[in-house]
C-alpha cells in the first residue's frame, strides 16, 4: 500500500471516530464541523496518457510551456506542447539521448549522447525547435581523468554569448563549447569535488557539491560573463546528497534540494548571498520530494515524496516571500498513470504535473482564497458565506417533510423522509460566470449532498453535482419536466471520497464548466449552463431523519455578474420532490 494511500486510509478512520463523538453530542450541538475549508486549490485544467514512456530530467521552454523529454529507452525525444492544446510529437533521435540543454531563447535543443562503454567521445545534437530536426552535430571528448566507461555529461545548460557548459560526469571538468562552431572553448576544473547539482541563470553559475566524509555540501557562485568562471562567494550547508539547484526566473532566490532521503530537506537561498531565506525542511519520514519556482517567481511548488500523517493532500505551493501556504493539489488516483517523474513550472503560473506515461497541467484557482463576508445584492466577488449570519439570504422553514435552517454557524437541510430531494437557493444567477463552491457533509445516516446549477426560475430544469458518503460515490444529475430524473456521470466508489467534500463548478480554459469533486475533475459540461445555483440533498431509505450539512458557499462572479444587476430579492426554496429509490439510480 502506497504511503499516500495509507494515510488517507487512517484520515478516514479518524474522522470516523470524530463523528461517533460527535453524534453522541449532537442533542447539545451542531454537527462536527470537518477542519478543512476551501483552501485554494489547483484544478486539472487539461491531461492525457501520453504515447512514449518517459526518461530522463525533461526540459521546459518558460515562454511557450514546450516540454521536452527523452523517451522509449532514451531512443525518442518527446515534444509536449501544453498550450493552447495539449499534444506530443515523437522524434527520432539519431544516437541514444543521454542529457538536454534548452537555449534561452527556446530557439535550440541541445541532445548529449548517453556514450558506450569504454568510448572516449560522445556527440551532440543540436534541434531547430520550431522545425524539430537536428540542425547540426558536434563532440566532446574526455580526457584520461574520466575514467573508461563514464565518458558522458552528466549536468549541461546555456550561458551567455551562446556558451554551452558540459560537466563530464564523475569528475570537476566543465567544458565550454562554441554552440556555432561546436569547438571547445575551454576546459575549466571545478573546485573540490564534481558537481552534484549546476544551474545557470543569465551570466551567473551556480553549484553545489557534497562531501561524503563530512555531510555537508558546498554551494558556489561563479561570474560567467567572460570565458573563464570567476568564482564568487560560497557556503556551507549540513546535509549531504543535494542534487537539483534551481533559479528562480528573476534571479532573486535559489532552490536547491537534497535526493530522495526520507529526511531530505528543501532550502530557499538568496542568489547574491546564498544565506538561506527559508528552509522547507520536514521532520521525521516526511519529505517533499521535488519543487520548481512559479514562472512569476512569486511561488515554490512542491511534490510530497511522502506526506505526514496530517496532510491529505500531495502538492503544495508555498509564498516564496513570506513561506505561507498558497495553495494544495492533489496526485489523484488515475489507473493509466505510474511512475511518477515531477512537476515543470509553466506560464501563467501552472504546473505540470508529468508522470512516465502521462501529464497533468494543473491551474491555481486562487479565488477561493476570498475571506468570508455576509453576502449582499450587488454585483462582484468573490464572496464566501461560512453561514454565521443568519441573515445571508438563505431559505429557513419548516415543511414537515424537510427543514431549512441556519445552524450554529452552519447550513442544514434536514431530510424527515425517504426518498426524497430538495434545494434552496439564494437566488444568485449568471449570465457568464467563473465558479461557485461548497463544503458538505452528512453527519450520520445515508444521504447524499451537493450543489444544485443551471436552474431555471420555475424550478422544471437544473443539474446537480452531489456526493454520497457512505457509498464513496459522487453523481451528476439532470433533471426536467419532460425527461424527468437522469444520471449524466457517477463514480463507482473509492474515489477520494470522505464524510466531507469540497464541490466546486469553475469554468476550465475552453470554456467548458468543470465539476470537482475534492479536486478532482470528475465531469465536464461542454456548455455552461445559466441559471441560478443552490444546494441540494436527499435521504435514501434510511428509515430515519438525514441532516445535510453545508459551509464555506463560495461564489465567483464572471464579467457580466448576475442577472439583472443582482441576485433575487427573494430566498427560494424547492418542492419537496420524490425520486425513484436512488438505490435504483445507482445500480
Amino acid at each position: 500500500m502506497s504511503p499516500t494511500r495509507r494515510n488517507f486510509f487512517l484520515f478516514l478512520a479518524l474522522l470516523s471516530l470524530a463523528l461517533v463523538a460527535a453524534t453522541a453530542w449532537a442533542a447539545e450541538r451542531a454537527p462536527a464541523r470537518p477542519s478543512a475549508g476551501f483552501t485554494p486549490r489547483y484544478s486539472v485544467a487539461k491531461e492525457m496518457v501520453l504515447e512514449m514512456a518517459l526518461e530522463g530530467s525533461p526540459v521546459v521552454d518558460p515562454a511557450t510551456g514546450r516540454i521536452y523529454a527523452l523517451a522509449d529507452f532514451r531512443s525518442r525525444l518527446s515534444v509536449i506542447a501544453t498550450r493552447p492544446a495539449l499534444t506530443e510529437t515523437p522524434i527520432d533521435l539519431p544516437f541514444k539521448g543521454g542529457i538536454l540543454a534548452l537555449s534561452p531563447n527556446g530557439q535550440r535543443l541541445y541532445v548529449l549522447e548517453d556514450t558506450a562503454n569504454e568510448a572516449r567521445q560522445g556527440r551532440i545534437a543540436v534541434f531547430n525547435t520550431t522545425t524539430l530536426t537536428v540542425v547540426d552535430t558536434f563532440l566532446f571528448t574526455c580526457p584520461d581523468e574520466v575514467l573508461h566507461g563514464n565518458c558522458r555529461g552528466s549536468f549541461a545548460a546555456v550561458g551567455p554569448n551562446n556558451r554551452l557548459y558540459v560537466v563530464l560526469s564523475g569528475s570537476a571538468i566543465i567544458d565550454i563549447h562554441d554552440t556555432t562552431t561546436g569547438d571547445r572553448l575551454l576546459r575549466f576544473t571545478h573546485p573540490t569535488d564534481a558537481p552534484s547539482a549546476f544551474a545557470i541563470h543569465g551570466a551567473t553559475l551556480y553549484t553545489i557539491t557534497s562531501n561524503s566524509n563530512t555531510l555537508k555540501s558546498t554551494v558556489r557562485r561563479f561570474n560567467i560573463s567572460a570565458l573563464t568562471p570567476v568564482m564568487g562567494p560560497s557556503r556551507e550547508m549540513a546535509g549531504y546528497g543535494y542534487s537539483s539547484i534551481q533559479v528562480a526566473p528573476d534571479g532573486s532566490f535559489l532552490l536547491v534540494q537534497e535526493a530522495g532521503t526520507r529526511d531530505g530537506g528543501t532550502l530557499q537561498l538568496d542568489a547574491d548571498s546564498l544565506d538561506t531565506i527559508r528552509s522547507y525542511v520536514v521532520d521525521g519520514e516526511a519529505y517533499y520530494g521535488s519543487g520548481v519556482i512559479s514562472s512569476d517567481s512569486t511561488e515554490i511548488v512542491m511534490l510530497w515524496g511522502y506526506p505526514p500523517e496530517n496532510v491529505t493532500h500531495d502538492i503544495e505551493a508555498r509564498d516564496a516571500t513570506t513561506g505561507a501556504l498558497q495553495r494544495i493539489g492533489y496526485w489523484g488516483e488515475n489507473p493509466d498513470y505510474y511512475a511518477e517523474v515531477g512537476l515543470l513550472p509553466l506560464p501563467n503560473n501552472e504546473v505540470a504535473h508529468l508522470f512516465m506515461n502521462g501529464i497533468r497541467i494543473l491551474h491555481p484557482n486562487d479565488h477561493i482564497a476570498a475571506a468570508p463576508v455576509v453576502l449582499s445584492g450587488f454585483c462582484g466577488g468573490p464572496y464566501v458565506d461560512t453561514f454565521s449570519d443568519p441573515n445571508s439570504g438563505w431559505p429557513v422553514a419548516d415543511l414537515g417533510p424537510v427543514a431549512y435552517r441556519y445552524d450554529r454557524d452552519q447550513y442544514s437541510i434536514l431530510q424527515r423522509e425517504d426518498n426524497r430531494w430538495s434545494a434552496v437557493s439564494r437566488g444568485d444567477v449568471w449570465n457568464n460566470w467563473h465558479g461557485a463552491g461548497v463544503r458538505t457533509w452528512v453527519p450520520a445516516g445515508e444521504g447524499m449532498s451537493g450543489l444544485v446549477f443551471g436552474l431555471n426560475s420555475d424550478w422544471s430544469q437544473f443539474y446537480t453535482l452531489e456526493v454520497i458518503p457512505h457509498l464513496s460515490r459522487w453523481v451528476v444529475f439532470s433533471y426536467s419536466d419532460a425527461t424527468g430524473w437522469q444520471i449524466l456521470a457517477t463514480s463507482l466508489g473509492t474515489n477520494g471520497i470522505d464524510q466531507s467534500n469540497n464541490l466546486v463548478l469553475n469554468l476550465l480554459p475552453d470554456g467548458a464548466l468543470g465539476l470537482f469533486v475534492n479536486d478532482n475533475l470528475v465531469y465536464a459540461l461542454a456548455s455552461p449552463p445559466a441559471g441560478r445555483i443552490g444546494l441540494s440533498g436527499g435521504s435514501f431509505e434510511s428509515g430515519g431523519e438525514i441532516d445535510l450539512r453545508f459551509d464555506d458557499y463560495m461564489l465567483v462572479t464572471g464579467p457580466n455578474c448576475f442577472h439583472s444587476g443582482g441576485r433575487a430579492n427573494t430566498v427560494e426554496q424547492s418542492p419537496v420532490m420524490e425520486r425513484p429509490p436512488l438505490e435504483e439510480f445507482l445500480k
